[in-house]
């Protein structure tokens, strides 16, 4: 009983996890790529500002590599899932 008062509590964590997590994640990227893009148009006036683009190039990425993980299909499906058919895939 106890055992699967835990995994309905996990289960909820992993809806508000997803829920919460998604809209940061997509400002992350957004705003990322819109810095890089500002970036870009700052370089072509000569001004070297590399290091900054490459910078919003890795928050882009890690943004990216988050949002990738909250869409996977075992992570929603584990969370739509009650105990028991969590307790039988693990």
């Amino acid at each position: 009983m106890s055992r699967n008062r835990a995994l309905a509590t996990l289960g909820q964590l992993i809806d508000v996890v997803l829920h919460d997590g998604r809209q940061p994640v997509a400002t992350i990227v957004n705003e990322a790529l819109v810095g890089r893009e500002d970036v870009e148009e700052l370089q072509k006036e000569s001004l070297d500002l590399s290091h900054i683009h490459k910078r919003f190039q890795l928050i882009e990425g890690q943004g990216t590599l988050l949002s990738t993980v909250f869409r996977r299909k075992q992570f929603v499906r584990l969370s739509n899932q009650n105990p028991k058919q969590i307790h039988h895939e693990i």
